[in-house]
């Protein structure tokens, strides 16, 4: 069983586990054109990045960022990790 805990600063958006999984919640959406819509939460694909670690996409307000998962993984599981 997987223990999950929100991404940092992306609360209310995305969860990792202690396995390394991402996944995205539901919630709704407000598009451009005024339509709400409504998605559903899934567990998010893993790419390898150029360096050999897995990434995924984490998208915000519009603004998308390519996050190792090694590192979410640490920042919220590891006593006393630090991220610049």
């Amino acid at each position: 069983m997987c223990n999950w805990k929100p991404v940092t600063g992306y609360e209310g958006y995305y969860e990792v586990s202690d396995t390394g999984l991402v996944r995205s919640l539901d919630r709704d959406v407000l598009k451009s054109n005024g339509v709400v819509q409504h998605r559903y939460g899934r567990i998010k694909t893993q790419t390898i990045n150029r360096d050999g670690y897995a990434v995924v996409k984490l998208s915000k307000d519009g603004i998308d960022k390519r996050c190792p998962v090694h590192v979410l993984v640490a920042r919220e599981f590891v006593d006393g990790w630090f991220d610049d």
